[in-house]
């Protein structure tokens, strides 16, 4: 009984100490009404910017239908970046899908989603092409959208290994 009459005062204690003082408010920053605005209005945190650059890769077979791919890039209002890739292919209808993130200098991530053809000649040789689109990201690309053509060229170096060179065009808003 003396417990509970114990832990019944402490609690009350707490929750008197936590109550403050009536006439405290909480206020929002000074730009929270700008952030929070409709977009369309003036007030948008968003711009669309060109989303549009080179990237040099290099990619490994990790599975019968999987390849990671990774590199450094340059890209507008990124700089040097880099990107890991995760890519499904399916060989029969040389066709593929992907995820990436693009990792700027400061730590802010874009991720991107994207789709293709991709052709390999007997001599290794080939290219890839598809739309790109943003599908978020953190930092300042947190709900970044756009859309991107990629377009690759690609020269396979071994059994479960190849190199590329990329290019993005297209706009990205964030």
């Amino acid at each position: 009984m003396r417990s509970s009459m114990s832990l019944t005062v402490l609690l009350i204690i707490v929750l008197a100490a936590c109550a403050g003082d009536a006439t405290s408010a909480v206020v929002a920053p000074p730009d929270a009404a700008r952030l929070a605005a409709p977009a369309g209005d003036g007030g948008s945190a968003t711009a669309e910017r060109p989303w549009k650059g080179q990237c040099d890769v290099e990619a490994t077979i990790t599975g019968p239908t999987t390849i990671v791919i990774t590199g450094i890039c340059q890209l507008a209002h990124f700089g040097r970046t880099t990107v890991v890739t995760q890519e499904a292919v399916d060989w029969a209808q040389g066709t593929f899908t992907n995820t990436s993130t693009y990792t700027a200098a400061n730590g802010d991530q874009l991720y991107t989603a994207g789709s293709g053809v991709l052709t390999i000649g007997a001599a290794g040789t080939g290219t890839a092409t598809g739309p790109w689109t943003a599908v978020g990201g953190t930092g300042r690309f947190a709900g970044a959208t756009g859309a991107a053509a990629y377009a690759e060229s690609v020269q396979v170096t071994g059994p479960t290994s190849a190199v590329g060179t990329y290019t993005l065009e297209g706009q990205l808003s964030y």
